[in-house]
């Protein structure tokens, strides 16, 4: 089997107490694998007695039962996890053991990295300078269901996968640009799959950076559609305001909503908003808005091959991920009339990373609602990139 690494799997290190966002409750089952679970049964004494009260088993899964306060009940009062003081982390739950790291298998590739919803993770892709790498590397492990791999889309997958990375980290273009054509790349490859059209062409299309140009002025992303960004901010405050507990998942939420709720404060001029989306195109901004793209295009797009659901990946990615971000960001600056400070962007990241990384029935039904509503077409992102 073949391995791609995105850079950083190695590189990082649990901030424990210190984290401002724990990964040891805040809304999210911590389940606990066969093994581990068959082990915690064996001990005793006062920590025995604290994990058969701790611990609940039921409909064949086994979780942690949180306290009052949405806690894990090992958690504790220093912000450090008893079971790893007393046991050891040999003897943490697979969960607790390899969080932040995941990893997924495409064909003969597994993919791995860190999520953005830990904050020391979101930390490192909001700051970190140079273009993201992708380490690769083999073994003899056998690859699972190889006989029924369709091989040819694969690797034409793989080609553009490579060529929406490559796109990504291209910094002769503005970030808008490069999400554009990444966007218009992978509707196009999707198509040509949908119809039983060669896909080869479009690789080599985007492949060719004399042919960007062309394309892009095709988007009409070079004039800004104000329409569309408040539009998409209605939908998505509107939708998670639906769902049970949003505040505890999307904590900075609730103040955005209440003051836009202010009929005093809907009537947005011009002004305000060309200052609030300007911070997009800026210099500074476009470093971590690349980190954001390259990592959620390393994340989502080889999972759609076995569906062959490319596109409905990459919405994922943007419509759900990366313009969340961008929005409501924009609209913190409407509200406080200066841009977030960095804290606010790095937990804001994870808080949405930890909605849609990891709960994947909530992830289908945002983007399911999503796309009825036409949010996903090519013709409104490419309004919304604007």
């Amino acid at each position: 089997m073949k391995y791609l690494y995105l850079q950083s799997f190695n590189d990082f290190s649990c901030s424990g107490s210190d984290c401002p966002f724990t990964c040891c409750g805040n809304g999210w089952k911590i389940y606990i694998d066969k093994k581990t679970d068959d082990f915690y049964k064996t001990v005793t004494g006062k920590l025995g007695e604290r994990l058969e009260a701790g611990i609940k088993r039921e409909d064949g899964k086994t979780y942690y039962i949180f306290t009052e306060d949405d806690k894990c009940p090992f958690l504790n009062e220093s912000g450090l996890c008893d079971i790893q003081l007393d046991l050891g982390e040999e003897h943490l739950c697979d969960t607790c053991r390899l969080y932040p790291r995941y990893s997924f298998d495409s064909g003969d590739i597994r993919f791995g990295g860190v999520s953005i919803s830990c904050p020391e993770v979101s930390k490192y892709f909001l700051t970190h300078k140079e273009s993201l790498l992708i380490d690769f590397g083999e073994d003899d492990v056998d690859i699972p269901d190889e006989k029924n791999t369709d091989w040819e889309l694969f690797n034409s997958a793989i080609g553009v996968f490579s060529s929406a990375v490559d796109i990504a980290q291209n910094r002769n273009l503005s970030i808008k640009e490069r999400i554009a054509l990444l966007t218009i790349l992978i509707n196009s490859f999707q198509t040509n799959i949908d119809e039983g059209v060669e896909t080869k062409p479009i690789i080599d299309l985007f492949s060719d950076e004399k042919s960007y140009g062309r394309i892009l002025d095709q988007t009409g992303i070079y004039v800004k559609d104000y329409d569309s960004k408040l539009e998409y901010f209605t939908e998505i405050t509107g939708y998670f305001q639906l769902i049970e507990d949003y505040e505890k998942m999307l904590p900075e939420l609730p103040g955005i909503i209440t003051f836009f709720s202010n009929p005093a404060n809907t009537r947005l001029s011009s002004q305000q908003l060309i200052d609030a989306f300007a911070w997009i195109d800026a210099d500074e901004n476009a470093l971590w808005l690349e980190q954001i793209v390259v990592y959620t295009i390393f994340r989502y797009f080889m999972q759609g091959f076995d569906k062959k659901r490319f596109y409905d990946m990459l919405m994922t990615a943007i419509i759900l991920v990366l313009y969340v971000i961008v929005t409501l960001l924009s609209f913190y600056r409407i509200q406080n009339k200066e841009e977030a400070p960095f804290e606010y962007r790095m937990l804001l990241v994870s808080h949405i990373s930890r909605f849609i990384e990891h709960d994947i029935h909530a992830r289908d039904n945002a983007l399911e609602y999503f796309k009825k509503q036409g949010l996903c077409d090519l013709s409104y992102v490419l309004k919304l990139i604007s």
